[in-house]
């Protein structure tokens, strides 16, 4: 072997972009990483409004009042069960079709039964 047939270490373009290539990879994934976990830990505010008048067919509201923006439980004027704030079944119902209760007695005596999928309930 002629000592000029061995390549010299380093002229392979390869092997020169691998270093920056690897740091540009290690980079973006902890900036993804960053976006991540400060989305998870931002909070919007959200209001939320109803009206009245929408919902006097889903239940009779002589014997029930329900909360027009606030409350521990939240059932769609559409639907059949009411749901906790908190579960996903809840944040699925339009604001323009939502209902708020304070309790789970005034929820039921508006003629709504429990979210089966909805763990608290």
């Amino acid at each position: 072997m002629i000592i000029h047939d061995i390549p010299e270490k380093g002229k392979n373009p390869l092997e020169k972009a691998f270093i920056p290539l690897l740091m540009l990879l290690t980079l973006s994934a902890g900036w993804g990483a960053y976006e991540l976990f400060s989305l998870q830990k931002a909070s919007i505010p959200i209001k939320l409004t109803y009206n009245n008048s929408l919902a006097a067919s889903a239940f009779d509201s002589s014997s029930v009042r329900a909360s027009t923006t606030t409350g521990a439980y939240v059932a769609s004027k559409n639907g059949k069960a009411y749901y906790l704030v908190t579960c996903t079944g809840a944040k699925r119902i339009l604001d323009k079709n939502k209902v708020f209760f304070e309790t789970r007695e005034a929820a039921e005596r508006a003629g709504f039964q429990a979210a089966k999928n909805c763990p608290g309930l």
